[in-house]
């Protein structure tokens, strides 16, 4: 028995081929780089054969099996239906809004100079109430809280 190569391929509810042409193209690399004899658009066409022609309802999975010489069979199975899926928000962390404009920021905020702490000094310098952007929620700071500034003497 020869080695084939196996491309499989979501088949929606409608017949569409969602993401065909990625498919092609992965499965010609494929065929080009192991030594495989590549159909051409007779791929394609088969492919398109095989998903219209199937009878029961919902989505299936489509599995192409290129074999050295070219040769294709297709095999074909339904989906199961995906179950409900729980949404969890994401995990939210507060991040310090009020952080010093200084030389010596590096040493006293070492997390100053994250996109966390720059988003921060942007959502307060525009008066943005809550910025919320990659899973980092970011308060402004309140009247008298956040870190002493002292003089030098």
């Amino acid at each position: 028995m020869q080695p084939e190569l196996i491309e499989t391929i979501l088949v929606d509810a409608e017949r569409r081929v969602p993401l065909l042409a990625r498919h092609l193209h992965r499965l010609e690399h494929s065929c080009k780089a192991l030594g495989y004899t590549w159909g051409g658009n007779a791929v394609q066409s088969d492919i398109m054969i095989a998903a219209l022609s199937l009878n029961t309802p919902g989505a299936h999975r489509l599995r192409l099996l290129v074999a050295r010489d070219g040769s294709r069979h297709i095999q074909t199975a339904v989906l199961p239906p995906l179950p409900a899926a729980r949404r969890r928000p994401p995990p939210r962390r507060w991040v310090a809004s009020r952080v010093p404009h200084s030389s010596t920021t590096s040493t006293q905020w070492p997390n100053a100079g994250s996109a966390s702490a720059r988003l921060a000094r942007w959502a307060c310098a525009q008066r943005v109430p809550d910025v919320v952007a990659a899973r980092v929620m970011i308060r402004p700071p309140r009247r008298g809280r956040g870190p002493s500034r002292t003089s030098r003497s």
